[in-house]
């Protein structure tokens, strides 16, 4: 059985396309799953160690290109988006920050959008 395989986000192709620094010399196939998180690190409260991190799902995509150094995935969902209450997106300034929307909503374009920036962390599952 292949592990999970390690990959950054490179570029966003488009509002629903999200290109990877993986590809088929990394292993990559088409049609593997992909997950896009963000760390969290936890910290104690009074003595200000870290603790750990968890890593917290944003969104489920799926590999529809594979080249030999990177690959391209479609957004398939998000994590915990509920089309019924309206999503605040925090991010940084920083010019590499773009926002993926998963589909028009008649809340808006918050409502299943997610902020994506480059050199997030993701997770390209193996079969």
């Amino acid at each position: 059985m292949m592990a999970d395989i390690s990959a950054k986000v490179a570029a966003v192709v488009s509002p629903t396309q999200l290109a990877f620094n993986a590809g088929s010399e990394h292993g990559v196939q088409k049609n593997q799953n992909v997950m896009l998180y963000r760390v969290v690190t936890v910290m104690d409260p009074d003595t200000k160690q870290d603790l750990g991190s968890v890593r917290v799902p944003k969104l489920r995509l799926r590999v529809n290109h594979v080249e030999e150094k990177f690959c391209v995935a479609t957004v398939l969902d998000t994590f915990g988006s509920d089309p019924s209450q309206p999503q605040v997106l925090v991010g940084s300034l920083i010019s590499h920050t773009k926002t993926v929307t998963l589909k028009e909503s008649p809340l808006g374009d918050s409502a299943n959008s997610v902020l994506v920036k480059i050199g997030e962390e993701a997770l390209i599952f193996s079969r």
